[in-house]
């Protein structure tokens, strides 16, 4: 059975990008496969997880307003 990347709400989407593309190039290295561009790499995950990039970006400015009134 394959490993499935489960996006983690609790970390940037950034952080989730490099988890993802960690566990991508240790899945490609055992398959005998050459890892992902970083280029393609980033438009994958963008394509799979795109959406969360905004809810982050959201929810940043959504705590900044909420500490500061």
């Amino acid at each position: 059975m394959k490993d499935v990347y489960e996006y983690q709400e609790e970390i940037s989407y950034k952080a989730n990008f490099n988890n993802w593309l960690s566990m991508n190039t240790r899945e490609r290295i055992n398959a005998k496969e050459k890892p992902l561009d970083l280029v393609v790499a980033k438009r994958m995950f963008n394509e799979t997880y795109g959406g969360k990039r905004i809810t982050d970006s959201f929810m940043d400015k959504f705590r900044w307003r909420k500490k500061d009134g």
